[in-house]
């Protein structure tokens, strides 16, 4: 395995990721959350891609994406505190 292979790109299919996202039948809540961890997967990844020889990210980006990760982690966190509050009150999830 090369040193590159990690880093081979793959097609975004956006309707795909709708559609699977739409049949997965998970609560909104939940949805949400599972997008905000996708982004910060996404934020990380571009960041852990980083490497003296094949990219390098300036400061206003790199500072942008560990910014874009601390607020997403805040909101999956507020996201996941409410679904967990109205399951405790015995609310039923809203689809």
């Amino acid at each position: 395995m090369s040193d590159t292979d990690h880093m081979d790109p793959l097609a975004l299919d956006i309707h795909d990721l709708a559609e699977a996202d739409a049949q997965c039948g998970h609560s909104l809540s939940t949805w949400r959350a599972a997008r905000m961890v996708r982004g910060i997967k996404a934020c990380a990844m571009v960041l852990a891609a980083e490497r003296e020889e094949t990219m390098h990210l300036g400061a206003y980006l790199r500072g942008g994406l560990t910014e874009a990760i601390a607020e997403l982690a805040h909101q999956v966190s507020c996201e996941l505190e409410g679904l967990s509050n109205n399951i405790k009150a015995g609310e039923r999830l809203p689809k």
